[in-house]
C-alpha cells in the first residue's frame, strides 16, 4: 500500500510558479514552437535533461579515472615482467656459469650480462615514464562520487 502510494507520487504532476526573465521565456517559447511542443514541456524536458547531463558528466569522470587507474595497474604489472626478467637472466648467467667449461664462460657471461644491461635499462626508462604520468595523473576525487550519490 505505502508502496503504490510512493509509485504515484513520483508520477503526479504538480504545477510550479517560476519568475523568468522576458528573453528566457521567448526563447523557451521559440524552441517549444520549433519542436512542436507545448513551453510547459518545452520547459520540463529542459529541467530533466539537465539532471541527466550532470549524472553523465559524474559517470564520464568515473569511467576516465578508472581507466586511469587500470594503466596504472598495467603500468605496475609490465614492472613487475621487468623485474622478472632480469631475475631470470641472472639466475641463467648462474646456471651457464656452472656448468659451462672455461672457455666458453666467458662468452656466455657476455651475452647474459648484455641481456641483463637490457632490461635493466629499460626497467629505468619505464619507472621514470611511470613517475612522470602519475604526476600528471589526479586520482578519483570524492566530489565526483558524491555527485553521484546525490
Amino acid at each position: 500500500m505505502a508502496r503504490q502510494r510512493a509509485e504515484k507520487s513520483k508520477s503526479i504532476l504538480v504545477q510550479y510558479k517560476l519568475r523568468i526573465h522576458q528573453d528566457l521565456r521567448r526563447a523557451i517559447e521559440k524552441a517549444a514552437k520549433e519542436n512542436g511542443v507545448s513551453a510547459n514541456y518545452e520547459m520540463a524536458r529542459r529541467l530533466e535533461n539537465s539532471f541527466e547531463q550532470t549524472t553523465m558528466f559524474v559517470l564520464d569522470s568515473i569511467a576516465k579515472d578508472i581507466e586511469i587507474n587500470w594503466a596504472r595497474w598495467a603500468e605496475f604489472l609490465n614492472h613487475l615482467q621487468r623485474q622478472n626478467a632480469i631475475v631470470d637472466a641472472a639466475k641463467a648467467l648462474i646456471e651457464t656459469m656452472k656448468k659451462s667449461p672455461s672457455k666458453e664462460r666467458e662468452r656466455t657471461i657476455e651475452l647474459a650480462a648484455g641481456k641483463m644491461e637490457a632490461e635493466i635499462h629499460l626497467f629505468e626508462l619505464e619507472a621514470a615514464n611511470a613517475i612522470r604520468r602519475q604526476q600528471l595523473s589526479r586520482p578519483l576525487t570524492g566530489a565526483l562520487v558524491r555527485g553521484l550519490r546525490d
